[in-house]
């Protein structure tokens, strides 16, 4: 994979929580974002919380910051939408892949700006929010 690359996909007017979803899902590795694996991530973290709850030196070698994660934010500044972020860790390691989007509404249709790379999501949100300020979306 190049070190970073933005794809901008177009919709027929839908969920923006299912478009940010589908987009994750397409630019990720195969099935690491499917609806199973995300619930069994969601238990190891809530197991992890438990653990470290009762016993904080045990909690150390869970490793819970290796698990893949993909949450959402709506945007309600400069303009209204939804940024979307997937990882295959949350903290910075070899063969990291990590995806960033923007998903915006305008009229009928939701565009998806979607930043793809090795480098930890938050920087595609970086990347992506210097951006609102040149869109222009057709109404």
């Amino acid at each position: 994979m190049e070190d970073e690359q933005i794809h901008i996909n177009v919709y027929p007017e839908s969920d923006m929580n299912e478009i940010s979803l589908k987009v994750v899902r397409e630019k990720m590795p195969p099935g690491m974002f499917d609806d199973e694996q995300m619930k069994q991530y969601e238990a190891m973290r809530e197991t992890a919380a438990r653990i470290l709850k009762a016993s904080p030196d045990a909690a150390k070698d869970l490793m819970t910051e290796s698990l893949p994660f993909f949450h959402t934010k709506p945007l309600t500044d400069k303009i209204k939408g939804l940024m979307a972020f997937a990882s295959t860790s949350q903290a910075p390691e070899a063969f990291m892949q990590s995806v960033c989007s923007l998903v915006l509404p305008s009229g009928n249709k939701v565009y998806a700006l979607t930043w793809v790379s090795s480098k930890p999501a938050r920087e595609g949100e970086n990347t992506l929010l210097s951006l609102i300020d040149h869109i222009v979306l057709p109404q």
